[in-house]
């Protein structure tokens, strides 16, 4: 009688981080809060009443209890539902304290309202979307071990030297696809080397190829005179730092904020020469000039009394990083002059998914936007053609279905962002598909986006970013399995 086997396989589950159960664990995410919102309230430029102090503390303790919670966690790359709220935290609760947008206390109060209601749907929304069973097997092709198969990426990078001097506005029916392949896949090259680097296994060129793309990246963003454009990649580089080490890079950070406030005041005469002016320069003209208008406006800054040149230079870049005064347009009109869309907006969203170059005269995605411009009264008709002005998806939200809409329609919103998060930002994902989360989150920065814009892209920037990469790119091993021998039979007699 001979030996048998049975051989039993079982896939083994990535290896998880021990939560760490300690009960107070809540103190330093409730002090950080605490304190943060003293110094908001500080620092306000008018009157506030209690409820609007609970709504910022509310606001303020999303971001740090999530940060907080990442910390003990690790299951995803980045927190992505705390740099989403504090993205949220700066652009409504520090607005409305620090900026004269709002006058009116009650749609003050509104618009935190709005704010937390929508940051609660959203924090439902990612953790259903990213728990669901059926996203834990789809994988995403990854970048070759071996780095010497890296050509491709390295060249893909090293593009991004001719951006800043490429014209505007040029690809007729594929301008969405020539728009993707300039401004988003050099990014994910970028921060695949990037990456590298900072594990100290990049090569001396890869190192070279980052500081060029940062470099040429920021002399685009002069060229054209977006301060987003300026500092966005950095940004990135900032969360793929916290990413690999685990940490917020404090001080980059700060020098970051220095930089938005110094070129914030030589913005303004940069558009009057290059933008209504008509003038035409270089690239490193106008970045040249800007830089040289900033200097001049800090030097002016520096010789007034008491500061207040300083919150001069403040106070636009807030208010053109909110959408505090969309929400309170929407919020005060709705339903008393424009009545409630029932979803008519989203529809738009649906048409975003074909390409224009198949359907060369599909509507624009801004006609949501123009809805909103128009029915509000922001914007005048023969204007529309040359000013785009998103609500955001609370104000949209608010717009289409009231109260009710807004926790309901941002848990829409973040089951998808959790499935976008456990496919390319979860723990086992791939240096590939994380670069391309990592790429993706700075357009999900934009919160003065409707939903057209917001996600109608998503899909085509994603599966043209693969295809273009397809080359050098490797098909993940199936998950790893182990296995016993389970003996039935004795020796032989």
């Amino acid at each position: 009688m001979t030996a048998s086997a049975i051989r039993i396989a079982i896939p083994l589950p990535a290896p998880q981080t021990a939560r760490r159960s300690d009960p107070w664990s809540f103190v330093p995410p409730l002090l950080i809060s605490a304190v943060a919102t003293v110094l908001l309230l500080a620092g306000s430029r008018h009157g506030w009443t209690q409820v609007q102090a609970a709504l910022a503390f509310t606001s303020i303790a999303f971001p740090c209890f999530a940060y907080s919670a990442w910390r003990r966690t690790r299951r995803s790359h980045i927190p992505l539902f705390a740099v989403l709220a504090a993205a949220h935290t700066v652009f409504y609760c520090v607005s409305i304290f620090w900026t004269d947008i709002l006058a009116g206390a009650r749609t003050a109060t509104a618009v935190l309202a709005f704010v937390n209601l929508g940051l609660s749907g959203l924090f439902i929304g990612i953790q259903m979307g990213a728990a669901g069973i059926r996203w834990r097997h789809v994988r995403v092709p990854d970048v070759p071990a071996d780095r010497r198969n890296w050509t491709l990426i390295r060249i893909i990078a090293g593009c991004q030297v001719f951006v800043p001097f490429l014209p505007v506005g040029t690809g007729g029916d594929f301008r969405q696809e020539i728009a993707i392949v300039i401004s988003f896949i050099p990014v994910v090259a970028f921060l695949i080397l990037w990456d590298a680097t900072l594990r100290g296994k990049g090569t001396q060129a890869d190192k070279v190829l980052v500081a060029v793309f940062l470099a040429s990246s920021i002399l685009a963003g002069l060229a054209t005179g977006w301060l987003g454009g300026c500092i966005g990649n950095l940004v990135l580089a900032g969360i793929g730092y916290m990413r690999v080490h685990r940490r917020l890079p404090i001080v980059p950070l700060g020098a970051l904020i220095l930089i938005m406030l110094f070129l914030q005041g030589g913005k303004p005469a940069f558009r009057e020469r290059f933008w209504y002016g008509g003038d035409k320069a270089g690239a490193f003209t106008k970045a040249q000039f800007w830089i040289e208008k900033s200097a001049e406006r800090l030097t002016a800054i520096a010789g007034q009394p008491a500061g207040g040149g300083w919150h001069e230079s403040l106070e636009p870049l807030l208010t053109r990083s909110s959408v505090v005064q969309e929400s309170a347009t929407v919020y005060e009109n709705t339903p008393s002059l424009v009545p409630y869309q029932h979803g008519a907006t989203y529809r738009y969203l649906l048409i975003t998914l074909i390409p224009r170059f198949v359907w060369p005269g599909k509507p624009s995605v801004n006609d949501a936007n123009r809805f909103y411009q128009l029915a509000y009264g922001v914007t005048l008709e023969q204007d529309l053609d040359h000013v785009a002005i998103g609500a955001g998806l609370i104000p949209e939200a608010y717009m289409n279905f009231g109260w009710v809409g807004i926790p309901v329609i941002m848990c829409l919103a973040g089951v998808i962002l959790g499935i976008f998060e456990r496919i390319f930002l979860w723990r086992d994902a791939g240096m590939f598909a994380s670069a391309v989360g990592l790429a993706y989150v700075l357009q999900l920065l934009s919160l003065n986006g409707q939903a057209a814009a917001y996600f109608g892209g998503m899909i085509q920037i994603v599966g043209l970013t693969i295809a273009i990469f397809l080359p050098a790119l490797r098909f993940q091993k199936p998950a790893r399995r182990i296995g016993w021998r389970v003996r039935t039979g004795g020796a032989a007699a």
